[in-house]
């Protein structure tokens, strides 16, 4: 046990002491406290960085195959929040600030504190080099997940236009089927067929759309162009047979009104033809 400050020197060089206790060492409590503070703030926030990386290239490693048009916008939302976390502005900002301080401190510090400061560099060695790693992973992900989407809101148009056929082929069935007893009548429910032509006319258009649309993604090479190409022509088939439906009864009402016409002229004539023929003013097939 020393029992005073010279006998330090019995073990220890004069270079090995710092100068309040007769060394050399430059020392400076505060400066040390000063500098270690500085690390520490650094380090922790390159540690934090590391960790977020390491959260995201785990997010971006999960394949993700989401069944329905809701679940592939959440994914999509997720990944494009994960963009937030490897955004590359923020780690140069943050590797500036470390080689600042950096800069700052080493002419002056504790040789001790040397070790520290190359590990702070190389972590932000590191972290460059993963955040080009995590961004090309980002962009490949986004690019398959573009894609479900495109998918899934193809699946999801298609079947609503599918639903719609079908239930407006029923609607057609149950109340587009009467064709009048009288030319008035006729006219009536070809109007009302008219109407309901005039109606549907929109839909159309939304439904050529996601054929387009569908077209447009299998020329494309989509990953999915298989179920996509069966969706087109299923789709494509009950619109073609709707439409032949719709002009088939069209024709029908327009048959109808014709026919009631021609009646109604017919029986407005009967007492004129036969009030002639009873006259004699009509000759007779064997005169």
């Amino acid at each position: 046990m020393l029992e005073n400050s010279g006998e330090l020197f019995q073990h220890l060089q004069v270079s090995q002491v710092t100068s309040d206790l007769g060394g050399t060492i430059r020392f400076n409590h505060q400066e040390w406290i000063d500098t270690q503070r500085v690390v520490e703030k650094h380090l922790i926030q390159l540690l934090n960085r590391l960790d977020g990386y390491e959260h995201v290239r785990g997010q971006l490693e999960q394949q993700e195959k989401p069944s329905s048009l809701i679940e592939s916008r959440d994914s999509v939302r997720r990944h494009v929040d994960a963009q937030d976390i490897i955004a590359k502005e923020d780690l140069d900002c943050e590797c500036e600030a470390v080689s600042h301080a950096i800069a700052q401190l080493r002419p002056c510090s504790n040789p001790d504190f040397n070790a520290c400061f190359g590990r702070l560099e190389e972590m932000c060695s590191c972290l460059l080099s993963m955040q080009v790693q995590l961004q090309r992973m980002w962009d490949e992900k986004g690019a398959k997940l573009d894609q479900v989407v495109q998918l899934r809101k193809y699946e999801h148009d298609s079947a609503q236009m599918m639903q719609w056929i079908e239930t407006t082929a029923q609607s057609l069935s149950d109340d587009h089927t009467d064709i009048g007893d009288s030319l008035s009548s006729a006219e009536i429910n070809k109007q009302a067929f008219h109407n309901f032509q005039s109606q549907i006319s929109g839909q159309y258009q939304e439904i050529s759309r996601v054929i387009t649309v569908g077209e447009r993604l299998v020329g494309s090479r989509h990953y999915a162009l298989d179920v996509m190409q069966v969706g087109n022509k299923k789709l494509r088939t009950s619109w073609e047979r709707f439409s032949r439906i719709v002009e088939d009864r069209n024709n029908m009402f327009e048959l109808s009104v014709v026919f009631h016409d021609w009646q109604q002229k017919f029986f407005l004539h009967i007492d004129v033809w036969s009030e002639a023929c009873s006259s004699g003013l009509v000759p007779s097939s064997t005169g």
